[in-house]
């Protein structure tokens, strides 16, 4: 498994981070989690050709990990004669899915519908490469989380947490990740740092971040009791 980090910011897009979206690139295909960034155009500038992208995975329908989407449907539409790209959708409320699917549309009238879905908790999707389990979790209510399993590895995605991460270890369970990306926006420095710290995972990369909390979770990474890194937009993992 591959992971890179094509946005790393939280609510707004900062000079050197894009906001939330991350390529995960298993057995030659790609799978995106959430697309605050302009996924489009960073897919070309990460040389990953659109089609391989298999799943895109909406965690919740906020704007900062939404907004890239409306210009990869839109080129979708344009392409979609000429390759083969015709990825699944999946989003978390009916709402962003019909928003999204609105604007594209304005700009190609060919196609106006993909293969779009409404999900809930549970497995939302299995294409004999990877699954991927949705857990809701408290940022509001129709926000998940997501764990995704491939050649014999689990990721864990924590998406956006309320406020304290006081569901955070609930979510992650008693299963062992190879790899946990948790977010750094909601994160009160008094009391997660001691949580994470509690994370049931060979490796973390903390995303999503809030320049306020930022010097808490440098001092975190370099304390942890596993490696772990903070996220810049192009950092890559391979696991």
């Amino acid at each position: 498994m591959k992971l890179i980090v094509a946005g790393a910011s939280h609510g707004v897009p900062e000079k050197h981070r894009f906001c939330t979206s991350l390529f995960l690139q298993v057995s030659g295909n790609t799978y995106i989690i959430d697309a605050g960034a302009p996924i489009s155009a960073l897919l070309d500038h990460y040389d990953i050709p659109h089609n391989t992208v298999k799943g895109v995975f909406i965690s919740h329908c906020h704007t900062d990990h939404i907004n890239g989407l409306p210009a990869f449907c839109a080129e979708l539409m344009w392409w979609l004669g000429y390759q083969d790209t015709d990825p699944d959708f999946f989003y978390p409320d009916e709402i962003g899915m019909n928003a999204v699917v609105a604007w594209a549309s304005q700009s190609f009238s060919r196609r106006n519908s993909f293969k779009n879905h409404l999900y809930e908790e549970g497995v939302i999707f299995d294409d004999g490469v990877v699954k991927v389990t949705a857990i809701q979790n408290k940022h509001t209510n129709r926000s998940f989380s997501f764990c995704v399993e491939g050649e014999g590895k689990k990721v864990f995605f924590s998406g956006d947490l309320g406020y304290g991460f006081g569901e955070y270890l609930d979510l992650l369970g008693d299963e062992q990740y190879d790899l946990v990306v948790c977010e750094g926006a909601h994160h009160d420095p008094g009391t997660v740092n001691e949580m994470l710290a509690k994370t049931p995972t060979k490796q973390m990369v903390i995303n999503h971040i809030n320049l306020e909390r930022e010097p808490a979770l440098v001092e975190f990474c370099a304390t942890a009791p596993f490696p772990c890194q903070m996220a810049e937009d192009g950092l890559t993992v391979e696991f």
